[in-house]
């Protein structure tokens, strides 16, 4: 268990997550509650349960026989069942229970898992933070690197490395291979000796979106590859606005004071925010400061605008009224339906962000799965489950369902249909291909609210030295205070 200071400072991240809007509360855990090594409490209205025929009637097959010697070898998943905590709702809710379904069905050992929404990330952690380590918690559940973070400080996850390297049940070279780099690499915490918390679920990618029809108005037949294009587009643009109408109202971009945008841009200078072989912040930097700059630049002459809220620069682009919006590939799927419907008057395109670097180098992020100690028997169960999880077939399923992004790179046959139908899906698809990361650190949430203020403080005129330099000090304090 962590002390009691830091479980104070748990209450306060959870009142900083960027995921949630209110204050937070939890009940604290008693010292006396150990791992749990019995099968947790029942979970109402599970997404898909367990089939009627108990597991351990079911005829499983043998265990396989290791070619190598492998500690995990031994061990016995046949009959267990599993708990999964998820957030999902409506199709998503009924594709995650096709997938959990196929799995209970096909197995070989007979593990029948138990699929339950449990709310919001927000609700996950909450419950988490209140059943951690007793026999409610699941054996597998979805969380955001930060959220992982805390839960090992609690000792309460399970280090993957094992089980991932095992000959027996792990991945091979090939199946490392299939995934995109960049999220495979997310969830080694060089913050705790390199352990794997997690394994990818699905991610996102920040792009450009923008207006063609606007762009080709202007005399430009693409979207704006370097700063110096993005910089020509988006003066061009509000000089001269799409919709005369709402000519007063229009600018070439809106800039949202975002932490993740922040890394994005820097991502595309080709720096970073956060050094992971020295563990430490480097806000300070000069790619970091440079793209600040850069930004504030382009709002002193015109060329575009602070955004004050997060779905502000959305709306805006939406109604014709910037050429160019800055946000998730998310939106991608949002914005095919509204052009579908008419709602859209103006063709659109994605693209990456304009860069220094040779190729483009994407901010990309999203939730994993973690598993949480329990028994090797159950853990292991888990774990095959998790595999299951990031399958080709359910990886394609999941991305023609939730339209996030998977984290293969061998599903171009899979999902041609729909990058047919979503042209910039598939550019989105193919900027996974490289990608880096904001730090997977306990404390980051409480960073991210600090650096969403500096940016906003530097675009509306302030030093950037000065305010980087404190924010990078900040930024350590915050981390520093975690587990103590």
């Amino acid at each position: 268990m962590i002390p009691r200071k830091s479980s104070c400072l748990i209450f306060l991240f959870l009142a900083a997550v960027w995921l949630a809007g209110c204050a937070m509360t939890h009940n604290p855990i008693p010292a006396e509650l150990g791992v749990r090594d019995t099968p947790p409490a029942e979970i109402s209205s599970p997404t898909a349960a367990p089939s009627s025929t108990p597991a351990a009637t079911k005829t499983a097959a043998p265990l396989p026989t290791p070619t190598v010697y492998d500690p995990l070898g031994e061990i016995d998943p046949r009959g267990q069942p599993i708990v999964f905590w998820h957030i999902y709702g409506d199709d998503r809710e009924q594709a995650l229970a096709a997938v959990v379904n196929d799995f209970n069905a096909s197995n070989p050992f007979g593990i029948q898992v138990a699929a339950a929404n449990q709310g919001s990330y927000v609700d996950i952690f909450n419950k988490m933070l209140e059943v951690g380590g007793t026999i409610e918690a699941p054996d597998i559940l979805i969380a955001f690197q930060n959220q992982a973070a805390i839960y090992n400080l609690n000792g309460w996850l399970i280090d993957l490395n094992e089980l991932v390297q095992s000959p027996t049940w792990g991945f091979s070279q090939d199946d490392v291979l299939a995934l995109f780099p960049g999220p495979w690499s997310q969830d080694l915490y060089p913050s705790a000796e390199g352990q794997r918390l997690g394994i990818p679920f699905y991610r996102s990618v920040d792009i450009l979106y923008y207006n063609a029809d606007w762009l080709s108005s202007l005399g430009f037949s693409e979207p704006p590859a370097t700063p110096d294009a993005f910089s020509q587009i988006t003066c061009a643009a509000a000089g001269r606005p799409f919709l005369s109408e709402s000519a007063d109202q229009s600018t070439g971009v809106l800039f949202f004071s975002d932490a993740s945008r922040l890394a994005a841009w820097t991502f595309a200078l080709g720096g970073d925010i956060y050094d992971r072989d020295a563990q430490s912040f480097i806000l300070n930097d000069d790619k970091v400061k440079a793209a600040l700059s850069y930004q504030r630049n382009l709002i002193a002459r015109g060329c575009a605008r602070q955004s004050p809220s997060w779905d502000y620069d959305q709306q805006q682009f939406i109604q014709g009224k910037t050429a160019i919006l800055l946000a998730s590939s998310n939106l991608i799927t949002y914005f095919s339906e509204l052009e579908e419907a008419g709602q859209l008057n103006f063709r659109w395109g994605a693209s990456a962000y304009p860069r220094l670097t040779p190729e483009p180098v994407s901010n990309s992020y999203g939730p994993s799965l973690s598993i949480v100690k329990s028994s090797p028997e159950r853990e292991l169960a888990a774990f095959l489950f998790l595999k299951h999880l990031i399958s080709a077939e359910s990886q394609a399923r999941w991305a023609r369902t939730s339209g996030t992004l998977p984290v293969r790179n061998d599903l171009d046959d899979d999902l041609a249909g729909w990058f047919a139908d979503y042209p910039a899906y598939q550019t989105a698809y193919n900027l996974m291909r490289n990608t880096k990361f904001e730090p997977a650190l306990p404390g980051y949430d409480y960073v991210r609210v600090e650096i969403e203020s500096a940016v906003s403080a530097v675009l509306e005129g302030g030093d950037v030295e000065t305010i980087m330099e404190a924010l990078n000090i900040k930024a350590a304090e915050i981390v520093a205070t975690q587990g103590q």
